[in-house]
């Protein structure tokens, strides 16, 4: 019931305003989260349609690929987010997972290093880091990278 009153709310705001790229990208979120992957695409597509320098678009329509494991879109999609907005953080933390997923352990690291070198306080991505220097058999660095998560995030320890 309530996604679907998001839904007609901004239906709604579209109406009124056809070109309200906001719109369309929150209206792409509510459907996606409603369940209606499909539908919400189409919604990402038209608001980058109207704004094709539109970085949060892209990351949602990442992550909506990376939910359903299309992690080549969900890289170029977060790829494209970085692009138009080089300090996108979440974007190179999520870009980081796909690549990982993807097996591309050395496009992961270098995601995640971009984003803690974006904020060093980002524990889940020194976290991930860690792992992807695990996997790599880079024992100290993955070390040094989990040390920094767990003074972060002390939670990681449990």
């Amino acid at each position: 019931q309530r996604w679907s009153s998001a839904v007609e709310a901004f239906r709604k705001a579209i109406a009124m305003r056809p070109g309200y790229v906001e719109a369309y990208n929150n209206l792409g979120l509510v459907l996606h989260r409603s369940g209606s992957s499909g539908d919400a695409v189409a919604m990402l597509r038209k608001a980058i349609e109207l704004e094709p320098s539109y970085a949060q678009a892209y990351f949602n329509l990442g992550t909506i690929y990376m939910e359903k494991a299309r992690y080549d879109e969900a890289v170029a999609n977060y790829h494209e987010a970085t692009r138009l907005q080089p300090d996108f953080v979440q974007a190179y933390y999520n870009m980081g997972q796909a690549e990982y997923c993807r097996g591309r352990l050395n496009a992961a690291i270098n995601c995640y290093r971009k984003a803690v070198q974006i904020n060093p306080k980002h524990y889940g991505a020194w976290h991930n880091l860690g792992i992807a220097y695990r996997d790599k058999g880079l024992t100290d660095k993955a070390v040094e990278a989990l040390e920094k998560a767990v003074a972060l995030n002390p939670n990681l320890m449990r």
